[in-house]
């Protein structure tokens, strides 16, 4: 009967114990107030050399003090990572990508919410507050910034404000509208995030992949590279050799690929001048591959070019820094000489991209590769058709590839250049050995 009594006084005692030790430890504080205070007046008494700023900074340093020593939930609750541009790596409760802001309680204890507030503007900090909500020690909130304005007691949090991607600071209050952490206003890409980093870096960091509800880890940058290097001749049909040079921002280093794959840190320092020249007489590489169709209802499969291919020279560059993002790929594709002239009066479109996301056994796209072999192998003696599983057949965004697009007009000037995002499209006609490809524009960035 007392072990039952005393199961049942466990909640009422335990209770009794956090509020004798929350009123010990606003006595303690009161205390700190107090000698922080003396210590601060002690400092003024002893000066003898007083100037209104020095009067300025004393007072500051004493408010400071009292507010972290009256309100220690202040000083825990910090932004650690903000997504201005959500490219999906995180859904919403509606299945759309909002931006978002996390939040971390880097104390030990317990924080209530309620009454706290979020804001895209410094003059406005409780611009949307939050709910009666408690943070545990240690643990991490995203909030997402949508404009919805939902503020339920469970369930998923949205403000009444979204985050500009060209940069806007996002700040955090406490009940008092007090401005206790902010998030410096930065443009943040699509799919990178603005992360506060405990590493020995430390500060605000740029991060390639951002970690809601997770501490910030991996691939991260003090600032992004955004300007193209810019090449002395542009892409296009040209009857004679030339000179590539390059210009890019001071304090980076262009690196270059002639293979069609973006360059990377690992690939060669573009030098001084490239020389570009006529490609005729070189023997036909990507047309060879074969593996791309075989036999069936709708077609005769895989055919060999008859002669030589009209060949071009395509060059990515790329700008890189210590610490810095890589900035976007310049591409530029290069017709030269008689046998690359631009004779019949169409369009030209080039598309640059890493040959293996294309023509590899496993990930090529264009390809029958693994997927065929390994179904017709599980199913002997069945009729090949259109339909039958390839590489080709395919879709979502595991058999995507990133690519960069450029169009020349009937004159062969260059109108554009766009970074694409390359699929194959069609039904029965994926098995034939001339594809359908699907082009959706993507962000340089």
């Amino acid at each position: 009967m007392m072990g039952r009594i005393a199961r049942h006084a466990w909640p009422t005692l335990l209770s009794a114990v956090r509020e004798s030790a929350e009123a010990v430890m606003a006595q303690v504080w009161m205390a700190l107030v107090s000698v922080m205070w003396g210590v601060i007046l002690a400092i003024m008494s002893v000066s003898d050399r007083w100037t209104p700023d020095r009067l300025m900074v004393k007072l500051w340093l004493g408010g400071l003090l009292l507010g972290a020593a009256l309100c220690p939930a202040v000083a825990q609750v910090r932004l650690t990572e903000v997504v201005a541009s959500n490219a999906g790596g995180w859904l919403d409760e509606d299945g759309e990508a909002s931006d978002w802001i996390e939040l971390h309680n880097t104390g030990a204890t317990t924080v209530a919410l309620e009454g706290w507030g979020l804001s895209d503007r410094a003059t406005q900090p409780m611009k949307w507050k939050f709910p009666a909500r408690a943070l545990a020690a240690g643990a991490r909130l995203v909030v997402f910034a949508s404009g919805k304005d939902r503020a339920p007691a469970a369930g998923r949090l949205h403000t009444n404000f979204s985050i500009s991607s060209e940069g806007e600071e996002v700040v955090l209050s406490a009940p008092d509208a007090m401005r206790t952490d902010a998030a410096p206003a930065a443009d943040i890409p699509e799919g990178v995030s603005l992360g506060w980093s405990a590493s020995e870096a430390g500060g605000w960091r740029f991060f390639a992949s951002p970690s809601p509800g997770q501490p910030n880890s991996g691939a991260s940058f003090a600032e992004l590279l955004r300007t193209v290097p810019a090449v002395s001749v542009p892409g296009g049909f040209y009857d004679d050799p030339l000179t590539l040079t390059v210009a890019a921002d001071p304090g980076t280093e262009v690196r270059y690929s002639l293979d069609g794959s973006e360059p990377t840190e690992a690939s060669p320092v573009f030098p001084e001048g490239l020389a570009l020249s006529s490609r005729a007489g070189q023997p036909n590489v990507l047309s060879m591959i074969q593996g791309t169709s075989t036999a069936n209802q709708h077609t005769d499969g895989w055919k060999p070019p008859v002669g030589e291919v009209r060949k071009a020279t395509v060059v990515r560059l790329r700008a890189f820094k210590p610490d810095a993002r890589p900035s976007p790929v310049a591409s530029h594709t290069y017709f030269i000489g008689a046998a690359a002239r631009h004779v019949d009066g169409l369009p030209v479109v080039s598309l640059a991209t890493e040959q293996a996301g294309v023509f590899d056994y496993t990930r090529g796209i264009y390809m029958l590769g693994k997927v065929f072999a390994d179904y017709v192998a599980g199913h002997p003696g069945e009729a090949l058709t259109g339909h039958t599983p390839a590489n080709y057949t395919q879709r979502g965004a595991a058999w995507n590839r990133d690519a960069s697009l450029e169009f020349f007009e009937p004159d062969g000037s260059r109108a554009f250049a766009q970074p694409v995002r390359l699929d194959i499209k069609g039904q029965s006609s994926r098995s034939f050995r001339q594809k359908s490809f699907g082009l959706d524009a993507r962000d340089a960035e």
